[in-house]
C-alpha cells in the first residue's frame, strides 16, 4: 500500500495494523469495506458502501487493478462515519464506554441512571466524529469547560467584543440568577426571549455569547440537547464533575473579574 503522499505506508502515517484501527475506534465493517475498495472497482464504479455479504457477491479478481493501491485515511474515516451513524445506538454506546472510563469521565461500572445519561452524551457527540477515540475530546465541552481559556480565545474574540455582548451576558445572568432551580430547555427559551426583548439583539449576537458561557466556544450542539445533559450530569457521581448551567455562569463571571 501507499499513503496519500505517495510513499509506502508506514508507522509514520498512523495506524498500520488491525489492532491500531480497533484502538482508534474504526468499526470492523468500515475497515472491511474500505480494504475491499483498494485496487478494486465494483460494477458500475459509482458505489462505495457495501455490507460484507454484498462484497462477497460483488467482488471478483477480474476487477482488481495491478497497480499499487493508495491508502487514503480520509476515505476510511468517511466510511467509518457512515457506519457509526447507521449502527444501533446501543452498540456505539457499548463500544464508546471504555474510552470514557479510560479518560476518567465515567466510573468503571456505570449504574443504570448513568448509562441512560451517557446514551444522551454519545448521541450528542457521534455526528461530529470520524472514529470513536475522538469522542472523549469532543466531550470536553461537557466535562472540561475553561472560562479563562474561552475569554482569551482568539476564536471567541469577535463574539465577545461585539457591541451588545456584555449587555446580553449581563441580562442573561440576571435572569438565570433570579431562579436557582435546575435549567430546562423550556426555561432557557423563555430567558432568551427576555434577553432578546431587553437588549434588542437576535440571532448569533444573542446566542453566541451565551454559548461561550456554556461550552467555551461560540459554536456547538443545540441547547435543547445540551442543557439536559449538563443538568443531569451534574447530579451524577462521575469521576469528573459536570458543571450545570448555574455553575458555568458563576465560573465565567469569576473568570471575567479575575
Amino acid at each position: 500500500f501507499r499513503s496519500s503522499d505517495g510513499a509506502r505506508l508506514s508507522k509514520r502515517h498512523g495506524a498500520t495494523s488491525i489492532a491500531n484501527f480497533r484502538e482508534m475506534g474504526v468499526l470492523p465493517e468500515a475497515l472491511v469495506n474500505y480494504l475491499a475498495l483498494l485496487g478494486w472497482a465494483p460494477t458500475g464504479g459509482n458505489r462505495e458502501v457495501f455490507t460484507p455479504d454484498e462484497l462477497c457477491k460483488e467482488f471478483t479478481l477480474e476487477r482488481v487493478t495491478p497497480s499499487a493501491a493508495m491508502f487514503d485515511m480520509e476515505k476510511l474515516y468517511w466510511l467509518n462515519r457512515h457506519y457509526i451513524k447507521s449502527s444501533p445506538a446501543e452498540r456505539i454506546e457499548r463500544l464508546a464506554e471504555p474510552y470514557f472510563i479510560k479518560a476518567g469521565l465515567l466510573p468503571e461500572n456505570p449504574d443504570e441512571r448513568t448509562r441512560a445519561w451517557f446514551s444522551k452524551v454519545v448521541a450528542l457527540l457521534v455526528p461530529s466524529v470520524n472514529k470513536l477515540d475522538e469522542l472523549t475530546d469532543r466531550a470536553g465541552l461537557i466535562f472540561h469547560v475553561d472560562p479563562s481559556a474561552a475569554l482569551s480565545s482568539t476564536d471567541n474574540a469577535e463574539v465577545l467584543g461585539a457591541s451588545k455582548a456584555n449587555e446580553v451576558l449581563a441580562a442573561f445572568a440576571e435572569q438565570v440568577e433570579s431562579d436557582p432551580s435546575p435549567m430546562t430547555p423550556e426555561r432557557f427559551k423563555a430567558i432568551m426571549n427576555e434577553v432578546k426583548a431587553k437588549t434588542g439583539t437576535k440571532g448569533k449576537d444573542l446566542y453566541h455569547p451565551v454559548r461561550i458561557v456554556f461550552t467555551g466556544s461560540h459554536s456547538g450542539p443545540e441547547f435543547d440537547k445540551l442543557i439536559p445533559i449538563l443538568e443531569e450530569g451534574s447530579q451524577l457521581p462521575l469521576p469528573t464533575h459536570v458543571m450545570n448551567t448555574h455553575e458555568r455562569l458563576a465560573a465565567f463571571k469569576a473568570a471575567q473579574t479575575a
